[in-house]
């Protein structure tokens, strides 16, 4: 009984420290996106100052991106904005 008591102590001990080795791991990993995000998000800034909101969004644009219209639905976002840019 004794044994088993020990066993258990050690498990839980050991679950415990894997725990937080791994929220440790999902922390610089969320800080890292972050940075990430705050550096894209400064280009945007600086490209948007040296030609334009409209034409740094369309630079930043993904291909695929979607953009949802009352009248019409989910269009794609390129062949939107950039018909309604001419």
């Amino acid at each position: 009984m004794v044994n088993r008591i020990k066993i258990v102590t050690v498990l839980s001990a050991l679950l415990f420290l894997m725990s937080l080795k791994n929220s440790n791991a999902q922390e610089i990993d969320q800080r890292q996106y972050w940075l990430e995000l705050s550096a894209a998000d400064q280009t945007y800034a600086d490209l948007a100052f040296d030609i334009g909101r409209a034409a740094a969004f369309l630079e930043f644009l993904g291909e695929g991106s979607v953009v949802f219209r009352n009248n019409r639905g989910p269009v794609d976002a390129l062949v939107e904005y950039r018909t309604n840019e001419q």
